[in-house]
């Protein structure tokens, strides 16, 4: 049965690499709201918290204990930037089971949650080799993936030939850095389809796609269905449930 990950970060981008990379193995619900995540600790019971320490005015101390009393064997996992090592201080008293650093350590983290993750220890788990130019790319990917990346960018970012990446990178994600690009796309689209009621225009600009027509094909190539229908599916199986309203339940969809 796959597990449960909630991600509580203001950076959609270590979601959609999550969503990627541990497909098969957990349904990722992802929140910005404070009040949505204790609820999601809550009512999930999550095999694994990852909590981003660049939110601001979050009272850490009760998401910890919430966490703890909850879904007791939760993996807590932090990931920071180097200017919030006063938030770093306060994970490591509160206990958290791991702490990663968000300009360097994308690919350790997609790691640890697949080895979380996975209840399967005999199949490979999703990149578990270790590959610091992977690692790097996938920093980068994180961050700029809406934007119009090549493959090019990237190599160049990591400094390594367009050859030697596009080789290890392959290696390690079973896909060409183009594909995971689109794939990193498509998860964000997914997202805000149930979050909003964006045109499909408005989407395809937000998510970084040329156009409605090139969001729709990438869509339906990926997810196997059109965008409007994975919208209506959704809203009608809320209905069904008779889920509260709420951005959460919009973003608890099938990763």
């Amino acid at each position: 049965m796959p597990g449960t990950l909630v991600v509580f970060d203001r950076d959609p981008g270590i979601c959609c690499l999550l969503s990627v990379a541990v497909e098969t193995l957990a349904a990722i619900a992802w929140t910005t709201d404070e009040s949505e995540a204790l609820r999601a600790i809550c009512q999930l019971k999550p095999d694994m918290l990852l909590l981003g320490a660049a939110m601001p005015h979050v009272e850490w101390r009760g998401l910890f204990q919430a966490a703890r009393a909850k879904a007791g064997a939760c993996q807590i996992i932090g990931i920071a930037a180097p200017e919030h090592l006063s938030a770093v201080r306060r994970f490591a008293e509160f206990g958290v089971d791991g702490m990663f650093w968000r300009t360097t350590e994308m690919g350790q983290i997609l790691r640890r949650a697949s080895a979380t993750l996975s209840f399967t220890a005999s199949a490979r788990l999703p990149w578990e080799a270790h590959n610091r130019h992977v690692d790097r790319a996938l920093t980068y990917l994180a961050v700029h993936f809406i934007g119009r990346v090549t493959l090019q960018d990237v190599a160049r970012t990591v400094g390594v030939s367009v050859s030697h990446l596009a080789h290890v990178f392959a290696a390690a994600a079973g896909m060409s850095v183009k594909e995971y690009v689109v794939r990193l796309k498509v998860e964000l689209a997914k997202r805000l389809l149930v979050a909003s009621r964006s045109t499909l225009e408005a989407l395809a600009d937000e998510c970084g796609f040329y156009d409605a027509s090139h969001l729709s094909r990438a869509f339906r190539q990926h997810v196997g269905c059109w965008p409007g229908e994975f919208r209506g599916q959704f809203v009608r199986e809320r209905e069904i449930s008779h889920m509260a309203d709420g951005v959460l339940e919009a973003r608890l969809v099938m990763s």
